[in-house]
């Protein structure tokens, strides 16, 4: 292929290239082309570098854009780290002023105590050497006032040791006498005592003889009501057995029953304590007792409170 073909060829792709960008349709007819030489190598050239510089322009924009944001942010943060810096710098500064400040003032305050204490110290020694002064004349005034006062008071000692005997000898007298009076109230209390104490224990005998008595009494009376009771059942039985009709043939059956009475002998309540295990048995003999109401009963109103109620067994004979 020679070199004007070839110009050819390039120059209609570049146009066609750029007939696209710019929304243009190309119709190529070779027939009416004709052979170009140096100006298609030309144009191309020209549009290529174009294209290159537009392109190299954006990019040193775009790269310039970027430098000044990253310029800005690291200005921003170098703004910001010397504004902590100097925040620091100012604290740390601050601190110090503060430090040597309080250091001023604790030196001063300590010569302020030393000064305080020499003083003090000053005041002392002069206090002291006046109570020195001031107590050396009170020992001088007190041992005269002391060696008077002694004087006085060995003299009303001898009085007073005086009116002391003569006292001590009439509370004597008194208390002898209170004495005896204290001697003679205590025996009679004693006595008094004694006898209350004799009395109490007579009084307390006579009451157990007493609850004795009665006890023995209410036993005897117990027996006797028992007794009474006892020689009654043959006739309760017997009155019983005539109310009695056995439903059947119940040869060999027992039922216990519990009895309450009046103290005329009427049954109030009849109450199987002991079941003979044949339910109609049971009732009859229930009914049988309830019947012979009123049963035959002791007539000694003594004995009621021991046999008003008590068992009775109704046995099944052939």
């Amino acid at each position: 292929m020679g070199r004007p073909l070839r110009g050819f060829i390039l120059a209609v792709v570049v146009h066609v290239a750029f007939g696209a960008l710019l929304g243009v349709s190309l119709r190529l007819q070779p027939e009416v082309v004709k052979p170009i030489y140096a100006e298609p190598v030309q144009a191309v050239v020209v549009d290529l570098a174009a294209i290159a510089q537009e392109k190299k322009r954006k990019t040193d924009a775009l790269k310039k854009k970027k430098a000044a944001e990253k310029k800005k942010k690291t200005d921003a943060l170098q703004k910001k780290k010397a504004a902590e810096k100097k925040e620091k710098a100012e604290e740390l500064k601050k601190k110090k002023a503060a430090e040597k400040k309080k250091n001023a003032e604790e030196l001063k305050k300590k010569k302020a105590e030393a000064l305080k204490k020499k003083k003090a110290a000053e005041k002392k020694k002069k206090a002291a050497e006046k109570k020195k002064k001031a107590e050396a004349l009170k020992k001088k005034k007190a041992a005269e006032k002391k060696k008077k006062a002694e004087a006085l008071k060995k003299k009303k000692a001898a009085e007073k040791k005086k009116k002391e005997e003569a006292l001590k000898k009439k509370k004597a007298a008194e208390k002898k006498k209170k004495a005896e009076a204290k001697r003679k109230a205590e025996e009679q209390k004693r006595k008094a005592e004694a006898e209350k104490k004799r009395k109490a224990r007579e009084k307390r005998e006579r009451e157990a003889a007493e609850r004795k008595a009665a006890k023995e009494a209410l036993a005897r009376d117990e027996r006797d009501a028992g007794s009474a009771l006892g020689a009654l059942v043959g006739a309760i039985e017997e009155k019983v057995r005539s109310n009695w009709s056995l439903p059947g043939e119940f040869t060999g059956l027992a039922v216990t029953i519990s009895v309450k009475v009046t103290r005329t002998g009427e049954v109030t309540l009849a109450e199987i304590v002991r079941s003979s295990g044949n339910s109609l048995f049971d009732e009859s003999a229930v009914t049988a007792l309830m019947k012979a109401s009123p049963l035959p009963f002791p007539e000694e109103p003594r004995y009621y409170e021991f046999i008003k109620e008590f068992h009775f067994v109704l046995r099944a004979k052939n």
